[in-house]
């Protein structure tokens, strides 16, 4: 079998697997919205939280799953990923004023800005309780990496004009690549296997931070042509971070190939950050998701990361 084709063949698999987990995971994380019912936001929770492609949470099952741990024991921990997850779009939606999410109305648009806000605020330490029985070190982690993500937020959304362009990867590792990290470590963590922290966390981070260049990649394409109005600040701060790695670099075509340059180099990072876990059909997928996930978040715009 060739490498392409060895290649479709991964992609398959993660797609079943994928579709596996979310119809798992998703009749748990509307049990653990019931919980949040009776308080006068019945409902909210559990709008907030179903839907999505609970990618988050699959990367914590995968890691667990390559480990030894077993679904139904690593499912907490992804279910608490999903909430805080969950978390952070209803704030982050508030914030830019966003009134559409996972293909329906944002929860504010429904339910009001302080229902939504005081229930996506509540959504955190119920996550937090979910991961007790994973012990300290899943709370220490979750907590590191809300703060570093509402941080990241903070400053993607007041200070991203006034930051000098050598932040940029500095504000997408916080708001993006922190939640992501915590998917991995909660993954290594359920399967009790603390000594693997590290990798996991290097692959979390560097997985983020493709998501977020991919992102910020594909919006800036579509602005280039004419499918989207204006740059968001966070976008205008990736252009003058690419375009002081690159001096020589123009705006327009050149900032899409630099980009995409970078793009590939974290894409490479991630892939080969999990040499250590042992062989596996969970490790392959994990190997090959950076690509996979840039390249299906690239294909809404027509673009593609080729070099693998």
């Amino acid at each position: 079998m060739d490498k392409e084709q060895s290649y479709e063949d991964i992609d398959t698999s993660i797609l079943e697997k994928w579709e596996k987990v979310r119809e798992y995971l998703e009749p748990k994380i509307e049990d653990a919205a019931k919980s949040m019912e009776n308080l006068g936001i019945d409902g909210i929770a559990r709008y907030l939280t179903i839907g999505g492609k609970m990618f988050r949470g699959f990367l914590t099952v995968l890691f667990a799953e390559s480990l030894g741990a077993s679904l139904d024991y690593a499912s907490d921990a992804a279910v608490a990923i999903e909430m805080v997850h969950a978390a952070s779009l209803a704030i982050d939606d508030i914030v830019d004023k966003d009134t559409n999410r996972r293909g329906k109305l944002s929860g504010w648009i429904i339910y009001g800005i302080g229902k939504t806000a005081l229930t996506a605020l509540l959504l955190v330490p119920v996550a937090q309780r979910v991961i007790e029985k994973y012990g300290f070190d899943a709370i220490r982690y979750s907590i590191k990496s809300w703060e570093a993500m509402v941080r990241g937020e903070i400053l993607d959304a007041y200070a991203s004009l006034k930051l000098n362009p050598s932040e940029y990867m500095n504000v997408i590792k916080l708001k993006t690549a922190s939640l992501f990290s915590l998917s991995a470590v909660l993954g290594v963590i359920a399967a009790k296997n603390n000594n693997l922290v590290d990798n996991a966390e290097f692959y979390g981070d560097k997985l983020g931070i493709a998501y977020q260049l991919a992102d910020d990649i594909g919006d800036y394409y579509s602005y280039l042509i004419g499918k989207k109005e204006k740059l968001d600040p966070g976008e205008v701060l990736f252009e003058k971070y690419i375009m002081h790695r690159y001096p020589i670099s123009e705006r327009g075509d050149e900032i899409i190939k630099n980009g995409m340059n970078i793009l590939n180099d974290v894409v490479n990072e991630a892939s080969n950050a999990i040499v250590e876990l042992p062989e596996s059909k969970q490790k392959s997928m994990l190997s090959r998701i950076p690509y996979f996930m840039v390249n299906k978040m690239l294909e809404s715009v027509g673009l593609t990361l080729k070099r693998f």
